[in-house]
């Protein structure tokens, strides 16, 4: 099975498995590094990320991986094909969720934790300008550039000030691009044209054609 087509199971997973207040994106660029979570979900103030691993897949960069979600996202999911079920064993002291795919269900084989190590740099990285201003909140600082804005934030901001304005600047971005993806298919038979709906474009919001 190949990376998309997992995907696709997964995403017809999650919409069928939660409630309606969900919303979802594709290839969402996150940190510092300039990273791309496979999927992204918004629920209930949380934030949680996704890492799909298909049979075509392999774990040389996994560890810079994972350190990147855990320091961005409130929870991170490994998803993987049982091509790989033997290599879980080395990533569980890591307390991301894990989840296996075998005999057309996704089997939870660890549940994660709350990451304690999440990044306010990280988080700001999802923020606009406009964004990062409304979290000063003080004239004179529109001068400054979205660098030097990240640095004054991230010394005088708490992390749950900046965690609350990152959930909320994610699901208004991601709500227009989900509903619509949601109108266009059938939760239960989406296909892999289908994750173009998802995908937007972090700074402009434009859908990746």
């Amino acid at each position: 099975m190949k990376a998309n087509q997992l995907k696709v199971k997964f995403i017809e997973w999650l919409i069928n498995n939660n409630n309606k207040d969900i919303v979802i994106g594709n290839e969402v660029l996150f940190s510092e590094n300039k990273c791309r979570a496979d999927i992204v979900m918004l629920k209930s103030k949380k934030i949680y990320a996704y890492e799909i691993k298909s049979d075509s897949d392999n774990f040389l960069d996994f560890d810079e991986q994972i350190s990147n979600y855990i320091s961005t996202f409130n929870y991170t999911y490994l998803v993987v094909t049982p091509k790989h079920i033997k290599q879980l064993e080395k990533f569980l002291h890591y307390n991301i969720g894990i989840y296996v795919y075998k005999d057309s269900e996704f089997i939870c084989m660890q549940k994660p934790t709350l990451s304690k190590q999440i990044s306010k740099y990280n988080l700001l990285e999802f923020l606009r300008k406009p964004e990062l201003l409304s979290l000063i909140n003080k004239s004179g600082y529109s001068k400054y550039s979205v660098f030097t804005l990240r640095d004054i934030i991230s010394k005088r901001c708490s992390i749950k000030k900046i965690q609350n304005t990152c959930y909320n600047s994610l699901r208004s971005r991601y709500t227009i691009l989900y509903n619509l993806f949601l109108v266009d298919t059938s939760k239960d038979s989406i296909t892999i044209e289908d994750l173009k709906s998802l995908t937007g474009n972090i700074t402009t919001q434009e859908l990746y054609l």
